[in-house]
């Protein structure tokens, strides 16, 4: 049902953002009953007012679009509220938390309540739960009034607290990006928190984060299919090689153990792991979140309690083991809600085992003792609290994920917020080009282009026609990308990377003829490259022009003696030695290609094969594989 519900809201929400408030009404009437049907029904009546003053008077209404913009205001207020009906909110323990999430709109009591908790001092807990609750109840319910307090608890003392405030605005401002232009208040105070440079910066930098959390279950996936079997994999054998040196005498190294490493590209995958790490991306997710079914979790506030040793539920481990709960506290890389999950789970282990867990620990601990920029720290676990609540709550289907949705920040109206000089508009569209988000960079290489105009310099053109292309090639708008190489090789002529991109294009779309024309270019530039003259030979395979693809081939062999190659490799050998008569050759070849795939291929074959030729071929691979 609460799915349902989602989608009905995405939907009576488009209506709005295209303006069309009558169909928007339309679409509500079939779902609000009560006192919301009343509410329908006046908002229904304004509008016919509305529109029937505009055409039936001679009149200009100078009040018409004020009043028109008022409707939509009021009728997107009016699709969460009638959404929120038929939702149900689990209930919480905690008195702060509860006040805030429990209420889809902000009361006097509870302005009352928050204002309390703004003059409050020593009272960290109680507020950063009392944030987060505003935070997800205006995710789900769009209220100015909670957005205002979002704000104003942004500027508060306490880091952990302003920071968590500001993350927290910054999400509900791009879920609700059409929304708060209806509410003069808040860009007045939007201005006057964006008139400082750190709040601008440190913005920029929340917003590369959330960029950053697309990639979690990228990162999860690579973890599982790639750096966990080949760990497994060689894991018998470095036991075994361990046992060997350490019967003579091992140092601590083994190079036989290391070129085990390398040999399986563990290594590689690694180090590239590692550099996610110090990057900041959520290296941890894929194992906490097996750590998330425990009951603490069940209750919605422990998703954003922020991590303390004297915590009711850490007792048992507090009383025996109250050094290690300290020295969780103080490793930097883990998130509140994982480092709960980490505590609880040692409640599991004997306390005899727990020794050397301590000792190992303050070796963590030691090593990330020092945090370069602390607001950057605390707004990066916080959104990974944030990713692990709407990714793992048992009650995540009732709620909005605000990790669903793209942020694309530069087609939202308080970007000009973080963008007046234009120059975190290109850092933004680099960022995402570096983080393979092909459709965003895209769109932000655009309006970077648009925006540019005169101002941008030959080498900045360039550079951009480069990155639009190869954004369109990844998004396999190949004839997009070639305009967009074309206007890089018209004003840098010669510029080999570019050709080989044309090319492949032109090949992607069976454009064997100009593939050909740009190959040869790129190969004129960069002589003997492999990869080159390879696809050299397919072009001039696919064209019928066999002995000059044969020719190719035996180029490639002689540049790269005993080289392996790819199954295309050999396929498309085998149709230029077939072609020239020369068929045991090219049974040999064909035999390097899945026979599985081989009827087809020949099929297809730019070599004019009979069918019973086809089969023979095919038949021949089966049996002499």
């Amino acid at each position: 049902m609460s799915n349902k519900i989602n989608n009905i809201k995405r939907i009576l929400y488009s209506s709005l953002e295209e303006k069309r408030l009558g169909r928007a009404l339309a679409q509500i009437a079939l779902i609000a009953s009560g006192a919301s049907a009343e509410r329908l029904s006046e908002i229904k009546e304004n509008y016919e007012r509305l529109l029937s003053f505009y055409f039936t008077s001679s009149a200009e209404d100078p009040n018409r679009d004020a009043i028109y913009n008022n409707l939509i205001k009021e009728t997107y207020e009016l699709i969460d509220d009638v959404c929120a009906e038929k939702k149900s909110k689990d209930m919480s323990y905690n008195p702060y938390f509860s006040a805030f999430w429990a209420e889809n709109r902000i009361t006097e009591e509870l302005k009352t309540k928050a204002q309390e908790l703004l003059q409050a001092e020593g009272n960290e807990i109680d507020v950063c739960l009392s944030v987060s609750a505003i935070t997800i109840s205006c995710i789900e319910v769009f209220d100015a009034e909670k957005i205002l307090l979002l704000i104003k608890f942004s500027n508060h003392a306490n880091a952990k607290i302003s920071t968590r405030a500001f993350v927290g605005l910054l999400i509900c401002l791009q879920v609700h990006k059409n929304r708060y232009s209806f509410y003069p208040n808040i860009n007045n105070e939007l201005n006057l928190l964006f008139n400082s440079d750190d709040k601008i910066k440190q913005a920029q930098t929340i917003y590369k984060q959330l960029i950053r959390s697309k990639e979690t279950e990228k990162i999860t996936k690579e973890i599982k299919d790639n750096i966990l079997p080949l760990i497994s994999k060689i894991a018998p054998k470095i036991k075994d090689d361990f046992s060997i040196t350490k019967n003579n005498d091992w140092d601590g190294e083994s190079e036989n153990i290391q070129q085990m490493l390398e040999d399986s590209g563990i290594s590689k995958k690694m180090e590239n792991f590692q550099g996610l790490m110090q990057e900041g991306s959520d290296t941890n997710y894929s194992s906490f979140s097996l750590l998330k079914d425990m009951p603490f979790f069940y209750n919605i506030e422990n998703w954003f309690i922020p991590f303390y040793a004297e915590n009711k539920d850490l007792e048992g481990l507090r009383n025996d083991n109250p050094e290690i709960i300290d020295l969780v506290d103080n490793i930097m890389f883990l998130c509140d809600s994982d480092k709960y999950s980490f505590c609880m789970n040692l409640v599991r282990i004997p306390s005899s085992a727990r020794g050397n867990l301590s000792e190992q620990l303050k070796v963590t601990a030691d090593n990330k003792a020092e945090t370069p920029d602390s607001k950057k720290d605390i707004s990066n676990l916080y959104i990974q609290d944030l990713y692990r609540f709407y990714k793992l709550y048992k009650g995540k289907e009732q709620l909005t994920d605000p990790f669903a949705i793209e942020y694309n920040i530069y087609n939202s109206p308080f970007f000009r917020f973080l963008n007046e000089e234009n120059a975190y508009l290109s850092e933004l569209a680099d960022y995402y080009f570096t983080k393979e988000q092909y459709q965003d960079a895209l769109y932000a290489f655009q309006v970077k282009k648009s925006e540019a105009q005169d101002v941008t310099t030959i080498e900045e053109s360039v550079e951009t026609y480069k990155k639009i292309g190869y954004c369109y090639q990844k998004l396999m708008d190949y004839r997009k990308a070639i305009e967009n190489y074309e206007k890089c090789e018209i004003i840098e002529e010669g510029n080999l990377w570019v050709n080989k991109n044309i090319a492949y294009c032109y090949k992607k779309l069976s454009r064997y003829d100009s593939a050909l024309k740009y190959y040869q270019i790129a190969d004129s530039l960069s002589e003997n490259n492999i990869s080159i003259i390879y696809n050299l030979a397919f072009c001039y395979t696919e064209l019928k022009e066999f002995d000059k693809g044969l020719n190719c081939f035996n180029k490639i062999e002689y540049l790269e003696v005993e080289a392996t190659h790819s199954e295309e490799y050999y396929l498309y050998k085998g149709h230029c030695l077939w072609a020239k008569g020369k068929k045991v050759e090219a049974l040999e070849n064909y035999k390097k290609y899945p026979y599985d795939k081989l009827f087809e291929a020949l099929m297809h074959s730019p070599v004019e094969f009979s069918q019973l030729e086809t089969i023979y071929i095919s038949d021949y691979v089966r049996y002499n594989k």
